[in-house]
């Protein structure tokens, strides 16, 4: 499965994006003037391109004019990073068109990640676009998802056997759960006082508890 962004310079202030996917949301095809500090990128219809916009707002340097095709295999709300896909492909493209991009791969991953944020309206962690930029076949990633480190490991056993499947269930992150349970999580480290949950201890956790029940009491 793969995705791929294709196209040229076009030599206006203007970038036209099309796509022949069947799942995505119309139009198929859509222009908008190149971003500037004066008139920021903003996201909009078709929410398709809303992925593209995100990267092309954050791309070091700035971007030209062109004109594109995005074509990709990877299933749309199939839970296999469709979205992250596609705004590492752009970034991949962006890279090609002019020659620029980001010194570490981690910075790669994470102008697609803010895209996601602030363009797709989505809180998502970091690991579909660190996969996405860093991952190699045969191998597995191991992230650390706050020092943003993260190595390859590979998967040589011939015992294990890991099985994808598809269970025809529609995936939306915006609309799912992980938006709510990444508030609760937050919110939780707010109580026990820590700046994250990995950081917090069962004693914490007792300690909070009791804390609570004493003043119930």
């Amino acid at each position: 499965m793969v995705t791929l962004v294709i196209g040229r310079r076009s030599g206006s202030d203007t970038i036209t994006l099309c796509t022949d996917s069947p799942d995505t949301d119309g139009p198929k095809r859509t222009s908008f003037p190149v971003p500037s500090l004066a008139a920021p990128l903003k996201p909009g219809a078709p929410k398709w391109a809303n992925y593209v916009k995100g990267v092309l707002a954050h791309f070091p340097g700035g971007c030209p004019g062109f004109d594109a095709v995005v074509i990709s295999s990877v299933p749309l709300g199939g839970g296999l990073s469709s979205s992250a896909s596609l705004e590492v492909a752009t970034f991949t493209f962006l890279e090609a068109l002019t020659g620029r991009g980001c010194q570490r791969l981690a910075d790669k991953a994470l102008v697609c990640q803010k895209a996601e944020h602030e363009f797709a309206g989505m809180p998502c962690g970091i690991m579909d676009q660190f996969i996405s930029v860093m991952g190699k076949q045969g191998n597995a990633l191991l992230i650390d998802c706050r020092s943003l480190e993260s190595r390859l490991v590979p998967l040589e056993d011939p015992e294990l056997v890991v099985l994808v499947t598809n269970s025809n269930v529609k995936h939306e992150l915006s609309g799912s759960e992980y938006p709510t349970r990444r508030r609760q999580c937050e919110q939780a480290a707010q109580a026990l006082g820590k700046k994250s949950l990995r950081d917090a201890t069962v004693a914490d956790l007792q300690g909070k508890f009791l804390f609570e029940l004493a003043s119930w009491w």
